[in-house]
């Protein structure tokens, strides 16, 4: 229910209904795909575990200029930004076409098949 949605702001608690201020976007997919086989996707995935490694690369990507190439998808485990290209893949939207390096919340951020609504 809205009016028991607290949310934490500015070191004090306040009712959702209170803030103003726009405190995210939501992107959609702006081209048509199947949902349900989405959805079926992302099910079976629950498992995959996080790929912490993944991580400290793009980490050593960012702060020293490493430009690794990803090795295409080991559904053996997943990182989150990795994840999501993966998911769209599987139903033929490709969000970062041509993207050879690690798959980054930037490049998902960037990808032209993306709109806010």
């Amino acid at each position: 229910h809205l009016m028991d949605i607290k949310a934490f702001s500015k070191s004090k608690i306040r009712h959702i209904s209170e803030i103003k201020t726009k405190q995210y976007e939501v992107f959609r997919v702006k081209e048509e795909y199947d949902v349900d086989k989405l959805i079926k996707i992302t099910k079976q995935s629950e498992d995959i575990p996080y790929d912490y490694m993944a991580v400290l690369r793009l980490f050593l990507r960012y702060v020293f200029g490493f430009n690794m190439k990803r090795k295409g998808y080991d559904i053996k485990s997943l990182y989150c930004s990795e994840f999501v290209d993966y998911a769209f893949n599987c139903v033929d939207v490709d969000l970062v076409e041509g993207e050879e390096s690690l798959i980054s919340i930037e490049c998902v951020y960037k990808s032209n098949k993306l709109e806010v609504r």
